[in-house]
């Protein structure tokens, strides 16, 4: 396996062909931004009953960076997709609303969350949902995540992950729970 760019790649093939497989795809998830909203989670695919054979490139994409204000002001960034060969892409997770200039969460696998009175960014279907929207200058929007909307303002929550645990146990994931979105900040009023 090698790094490259926020991603990990693997090279893989199976000794034989299998029949029945589960194929978990989940992507990096989105940057929190500065005073802003939550990181979107990266889009999560669940390919059932798989048949695999021959060499596979499996890419694992990474989390995206989070905005920041010193030195200098950083928009957050977005996840990376994650690949799997034969399959479609997994997306990365929308970045969370940037805080001066204003801009709205951005759309990813699940959406960015708002902040600055700034919108959440959409999800993508069949793999995630919207980022929540801020309620004004001091209250921002949660992620969004692959089982459930981003909430709107006041320190809104993430979105809902995936419970898998009944497919692959409790070992990985959060206790088999996947695709998560982070929570939005939220400051004293009158801070601007």
């Amino acid at each position: 396996s090698y790094s490259s760019l926020g991603n990990t790649t693997y090279t893989w093939t199976p000794t034989t062909t299998l029949t029945g497989a589960d194929v978990l795809m989940v992507a990096g998830g989105g940057g929190g931004g500065h005073i802003a909203g939550g990181g979107g989670a990266g889009g999560l695919l669940h390919h059932t009953n798989q048949t695999l054979t021959g060499q596979k490139t499996i890419v694992v994409g990474g989390g995206g960076h989070g905005g920041s204000s010193s030195p200098t002001r950083i928009v957050a960034g977005e996840g990376k997709d994650t690949k799997f060969t034969g399959f479609s892409d997994a997306i990365g997770g929308g970045a969370a609303s940037a805080y001066n200039p204003d801009s709205p969460g951005t759309v990813g696998g699940s959406g960015g969350g708002g902040g600055h009175s700034s919108s959440g960014g959409a999800g993508t279907s069949g793999q995630g949902y919207a980022g929540g929207n801020s309620t004004s200058n001091s209250h921002s929007g949660g992620g969004g995540g692959a089982g459930g909307a981003g909430a709107n303002g006041q320190g809104g929550a993430g979105g809902a992950g995936l419970d898998k645990s009944s497919v692959f146990g409790t070992t990985y994931g959060e206790s088999g729970w996947f695709a998560g979105g982070g929570g939005g900040g939220a400051r004293p009023a009158g801070s601007d």
